[in-house]
């Protein structure tokens, strides 16, 4: 058996948060999206 992956890749996009009621408030109508990145270009071959 074979199994080949080549160049995968797993990100998240996550929304930065602000503290206090006040930043709370600002940052659910107005989202600052940031990506985490989990995998990047990973290659595998059995």
């Amino acid at each position: 058996m074979y199994i080949k992956i080549s160049n995968l890749t797993k990100s998240f996009k996550m929304f930065k948060r602000t503290a206090g009621l006040r930043g709370a408030l600002k940052s659910f109508f107005n989202r600052q999206y940031t990506n985490f990145f989990a995998l990047k270009q990973i290659n595998l071959e059995l």
